[in-house]
C-alpha cells in the first residue's frame, strides 16, 4: 500500500515538474539560440532530492546534423551546458509554482530517443532493401 502511494506521488510530481518547467522555459527564455526545446521526461530520485530532466532540441539545421551523428553535437552540448548552468534559476522559479518541502536539484540530459529511432529505422530499411 505504501509503495503504491509513493509511486503515485512521484509520478504526479514528475509530471508537475515537467509541466511547470516547460511553462517557465517558454515564458522566461522565449529566444533560445539552439532552437525549440521539448521536455520529454522527468525522473525524480526516490528521496526526491534530484530530478533528471530529459529534453530534445528541434532545429532545422540541428535535425540534419543529428541524423548522421552517433553522439550529440555542439548544439546539444551547448543546450545541456546552458540548462545545467541555469538550473539554480529554474529551481527558484519552480519553487514558486510547486509547493513541496524541498525542490529537487535539476540535472538536464539530452534525450537521444529520436536518434535511436532514426538509426533503427535506417537499419530496418537497409535490411528490407537487401531482401
Amino acid at each position: 500500500m505504501i509503495l503504491t502511494k509513493e509511486f503515485s506521488r512521484s509520478v504526479k510530481l514528475n509530471e508537475r515538474i515537467k509541466r511547470e518547467l516547460a511553462t517557465i522555459i517558454q515564458t522566461e527564455f522565449n529566444e533560445l539560440s539552439f532552437g525549440l526545446v521539448t521536455l520529454n521526461r522527468v525522473d525524480i530520485s526516490r528521496d526526491l532530492s534530484v530530478a533528471d530532466i530529459y529534453f530534445t532540441v528541434i532545429n532545422s539545421s540541428f535535425n540534419e546534423k543529428i541524423s548522421c551523428a552517433n553522439e550529440p553535437d555542439k548544439i546539444v552540448g551547448d543546450a545541456v551546458h546552458w540548462f545545467n548552468k541555469s538550473s539554480a534559476f529554474l529551481r527558484k522559479k519552480l519553487s514558486k509554482k510547486i509547493h513541496t518541502r524541498k525542490i529537487p536539484d535539476l540535472r538536464f540530459r539530452f534525450d537521444n530517443t529520436l536518434l535511436n529511432v532514426e538509426n533503427i529505422s535506417t537499419l530496418l530499411s537497409s535490411i528490407k532493401n537487401q531482401k
